[in-house]
């Protein structure tokens, strides 16, 4: 193959686990581990989070191709109140019948109500179906259709799981010496979480799960991703340029579990993680105290 003549350092966007399919994980580590026995080099970039698909009654896609589901669209109000359709779309779910656009299920539990039209349904934002099911006293079925009848299918919600929901995968994927840490900043506005990753990282990975030290998170997004870049970045050394981030390691944190912006408007821009206190570039202060300064010295490419 082509992979196999090529023998400089390859870096591929994305290594991530796609729903339904366990198995490509590991056999991708077992790919890595045999490349790297040949003598090449080959990363993966991994953005550190579970992904997200938002969506609607016209993009439902834990619905799309169950027959039922299809099925009921010619009248969906009647049809999604009808407790046996109900049953029947969520009896194909779990069984896979039909052609189900997505092939893998986390539960009710990672289904969130993102955005409701109805006053009335206000409280409700940002809550999961099992959270709104158990507080109704109703199956998750019915709290999921009951809700979204109710603001006439205006409601979205974000389902976690689009990608990388099996956790110890991750974690494995996101400590692998085969892998760099992305962001996705600004790509993909249904899908992904924005510019938390480092954070993420230094926070939750390292910190909370003890993936690892605080030194091998670092080196993980900053020496490491320079050294396999080519670049004169990522480490405090003669010569090179001045980059440094100042933070508390016992409160520095991602804050994207408060909020999943739609769009990257002034106030995501302005997002800090607690816990910052200054960053340089190229020699300059542009963070102090959590706060952006009017200041701009990186350069393009990373020189």
């Amino acid at each position: 193959s082509l992979i196999e003549m090529i023998h400089a350092p390859m870096i591929g966007n994305e290594f991530r686990l796609h729903p339904g399919e366990p198995n490509e994980g590991p056999r991708s580590f077992a790919y890595m581990d045999e490349v790297t026995r040949r003598g090449q080099q080959i990363y993966g970039i991994v953005i550190p989070y579970t992904h997200i698909v938002r969506f609607g009654v016209d993009d439902a896609l834990p619905f799309d191709g169950l027959p039922a589901w299809e099925s009921a669209k010619r009248d969906r109000r009647a049809a999604l109140a009808s407790p046996t359709v109900r049953a029947q779309i969520e009896r194909e779910r779990i069984e896979g019948t039909g052609s189900p656009a997505f092939p893998s299920w986390r539960g009710w539990g990672s289904v969130v109500l993102e955005h409701a039209e109805s006053e009335r349904l206000k409280s409700l934002e940002h809550r999961s179906v099992e959270q709104i099911a158990s507080a109704r006293g109703v199956a998750p079925v019915d709290a999921f259709f009951d809700t979204w009848i109710e603001d006439d299918f205006r409601s979205r919600f974000v389902y976690y799981g689009f990608a990388n929901d099996d956790q110890e995968v991750l974690a494995d994927m996101v400590k692998s010496p085969y892998d760099l840490i992305g962001t996705d900043t600004g790509a993909h506005v249904e899908r992904f979480f924005w510019h938390g990753a480092p954070a993420r990282v230094l926070g939750y990975w390292a910190r909370e799960k003890h993936l690892f030290s605080l030194e091998e998170a670092v080196w993980k997004l900053t020496g490491f991703p320079g050294s396999k870049l080519g670049l004169h970045r990522g480490q405090l050394k003669v010569g090179w340029q001045a980059d440094v981030a100042v933070f508390d390691p016992e409160s520095f944190r991602d804050l994207v579990s408060e909020r999943l912006p739609d769009i990257v408007d002034e106030r995501e821009v302005n997002r800090h993680p607690p816990g910052m206190e200054a960053v340089l570039v190229n020699g300059q202060i542009v963070v102090e105290g959590g706060e952006c300064l009017d200041v701009f010295p990186g350069k393009v490419g990373g020189l």
